[in-house]
């Protein structure tokens, strides 16, 4: 959904609680929706419910992450920016592993902006092409699943570390949705792993869910489960673009220090 939708859909429903304290003689307070209403508009407010809850839940999401990108406190600089790339990392508050973001500015010309969009826009959207750049071709397939909707759909990303290292296949399955923000000249793309309840909600799909500190294996592909949760924002600045990426992951290294496992994504 994108920002304007949200909007949309809360004036919506503003409007619709109006009509209906105007209408109603006798109104009464409804429980679910905190406002007045009267039946023939209940029932219509009910058939939206999930859109409508999603829509707002979707917004808070979007604002959290927009300050979470902005924030300075609790985050590291690695201090080593290059070529107007850096890297921030923050210990997480429930986990020992720790939470990166990135800052880069791509400076071009105001001509060459949409085509520069489209280019940081596709890496995330073109997921079958993920493989080609991720880093030392650690990710064996990314596959696309089911199309929730234009801006939504659920993948599966498959982690192959080669035949030296000693280790299982990773896989997990994700959420991926786009907001377009162009209020505010910007994009945001959110992913997400998912687990059973929240999946089958939106395919059918029968994913045994997991915890911070167990390992679910399949039988069928003998994989190993990893959690992973992240956003990307772009946004139009004088000169160029600036691409923000926030990104936290457990690969279930079990056997490995939290120390190295840190090293990883600290860009260190």
């Amino acid at each position: 959904f994108s920002e304007a939708q949200i909007l949309k859909c809360n004036r919506l429903v503003t409007v619709l609680e109006r009509k209906a304290a105007k209408k109603s003689e006798a109104p009464r307070i409804d429980t679910e929706y905190g406002e007045y209403a009267e039946p023939g508009l209940h029932k219509e407010l009910h058939s939206r419910k999930k859109e409508i809850a999603e829509c707002r839940s979707d917004f808070a999401r979007v604002q959290q992450l927009k300050a979470a990108l902005t924030a300075e406190e609790g985050w590291v600089n690695n201090k080593k920016e290059k070529n107007g790339h850096s890297i921030y990392y923050k210990k997480m508050s429930d986990s020992d592993l720790i939470m990166t973001k990135s800052h880069t500015f791509f400076e071009c010309e105001t001509k060459d902006i949409p085509e520069l969009m489209i280019k940081l826009i596709a890496l995330f959207y073109e997921t079958d092409l993920m493989t080609e750049y991720f880093p030392r071709r650690f990710m064996e397939s990314h596959t696309m699943l089911h199309q929730v909707s234009r801006f939504s759909k659920i993948t599966r990303i498959v982690l192959n570390f080669g035949r030296f290292v000693p280790v299982s296949k990773r896989t997990t399955m994700v959420i991926a949705k786009g907001f377009d923000l162009r209020e505010e000249d910007s994009i945001m793309m959110t992913y997400e792993t998912k687990k059973g309840d929240s999946l089958n909600e939106e395919m059918n799909s029968n994913i045994h869910q997991f915890t911070r500190h167990s390992k679910r294996r399949s039988k069928e592909s003998k994989m190993v489960e990893f959690f992973l949760r992240g956003c990307g924002f772009m946004v139009l600045v004088p000169g160029g673009v600036v691409f923000k990426h926030m990104s936290f992951f457990d690969l279930k290294f079990d056997f490995m220090p939290v120390f190295l496992m840190n090293l990883i994504p600290s860009g260190i």
